[in-house]
């Protein structure tokens, strides 16, 4: 989980994949991903969370991307990119 900026995101177009196999198994993680969404969501909020209460003070805070950082640096470079 890392921030990205929206104006820097693009959406795939699955049916324009040229690899048959690659295409399928896109598609495949796809309805994965749409049959598990709040799940995804809610684990990631609780991940954050966590992480920022607990900053390196549980083996869970210990491996956690240090989003505050990440949050920072994704500001500047979309700010750059404006």
């Amino acid at each position: 989980m890392f921030p990205a900026p929206l104006n820097l995101c693009k959406a795939v177009q699955i049916e324009n994949i040229k690899n048959e196999h690659y295409r399928n198994l896109v598609r495949a993680k796809y309805r994965i991903i749409k049959q598990k969404t709040e799940q995804i969501v809610n684990n990631a909020k609780d991940v954050y969370n966590h992480k920022m209460i607990n900053d390196g003070k549980s083996k869970l805070s210990q491996r956690c991307n240090d989003f505050r950082n990440l949050e920072l640096k994704c500001k500047e470079y979309s700010d750059k990119k404006k």
